[in-house]
């Protein structure tokens, strides 16, 4: 439809870590949502070679689940938030929806 209504410039919001085999963390196989957002976006490289196509992290607004998760008064009365292997391993940062 994009190409048919003579779009010039084509942004395509995908996902960090995007790939046909994503390395295994948690799932054997790696994981199926990385793979299709592999797969989109070669479709819209087939459409619109020139396309931008940006990776973000996880993306959160005011009030949504991964906020809560975070702010949730469990965690912010004991003053700390456990982290997979003390954080020194985080391999993505969570970027605000109005960023």
């Amino acid at each position: 439809i994009a190409k048919e209504c003579d779009v010039e410039r084509f942004i395509h919001l995908s996902a960090l870590n995007a790939s046909p085999d994503p390395t295994p963390i948690y799932l054997s196989g790696g994981s199926r949502f990385l793979k299709s957002k592999h797969y989109g976006e070669q479709v819209v490289r087939e459409e619109f070679p020139e396309a931008t196509i940006i990776r973000p992290a996880d993306i959160y607004g005011p009030e949504d689940r991964f906020i809560r998760y975070y702010a949730n008064g469990w965690r912010r009365a004991r003053g700390t938030l456990p982290l997979w292997k003390k954080g020194t391993q985080t391999i993505k940062m969570p970027v605000f929806c109005s960023d």
